[in-house]
């Protein structure tokens, strides 16, 4: 199972306890896998995910590690690069759902 799906489970759950906009974030999500006009396309998140984890962190505590995403962040990003539409003939296409995110984070 993926970051990103152990992630939404553990929320929907009850075993991460996060706020409303984290829970309505991933009750999104799973809409978005029941709909018939857009797939996910899991070989993209996987490319994404793949990428950050060669890069390498040059200072501070953690300087010489490889960046690697929290199961949360993983989600963030699967919403982003995952969704892609399925054209009115059923033919995937190369359009994302998601073409312009607004993300407001807390810091420590």
């Amino acid at each position: 199972m993926t970051g990103y799906e152990q992630y939404a489970e553990d929320v929907e759950s009850g075993m991460i306890l996060t706020s409303k906009w984290v829970k309505l974030a991933v009750e999104r999500y799973r809409k978005f896998q029941q709909r018939k006009d857009i797939y996910f396309n899991a070989d993209a998140v996987g490319s994404v995910l793949d990428f950050i984890g060669m890069i390498k962190l040059f200072e501070g505590f953690s300087a010489g590690n490889y960046f690697k995403l929290e199961n949360w962040q993983q989600l963030i990003l699967s919403q982003i690069y995952g969704w892609y539409y399925i054209d009115e003939h059923g033919k995937k296409t190369d359009n994302r759902v998601t073409r312009d995110v607004f993300l407001f984070m807390s810091r420590k």
